[in-house]
């Protein structure tokens, strides 16, 4: 980030317990296409965490979009969480 030092461990933006329902379309860790409907479980605006049935592999490029007002957008997966806070991937 130009002109702006961040120190280890310090966020860009805060984090926002957001529970937003989403229909998710992509291709999971094996190739196969899907698409369910899910939920966010945190938000920033950086990105954002979401509860999946479907584990994702990093890099992969999925759409997301939001039910209620029906917007839609593409996202690149990051990382998967290791320690989850739905019990499934996120």
């Amino acid at each position: 980030m130009p002109n702006q030092i961040m120190r280890e461990g310090t966020r860009r933006s805060e984090r926002v317990l957001l529970r937003i329902p989403i229909r998710v379309e992509g291709k999971d860790v094996l190739g196969c296409a899907f698409e369910e409907t899910s939920y966010t479980l945190v938000v920033n605006s950086g990105g954002g965490l979401i509860a999946l049935e479907h584990a994702l592999k990093p890099g992969a490029v999925i759409r997301i979009t939001n039910i209620k007002s029906q917007v839609s957008c593409s996202f690149e997966v990051v990382t998967r969480a290791e320690s989850t806070l739905s019990g499934g991937p996120e």
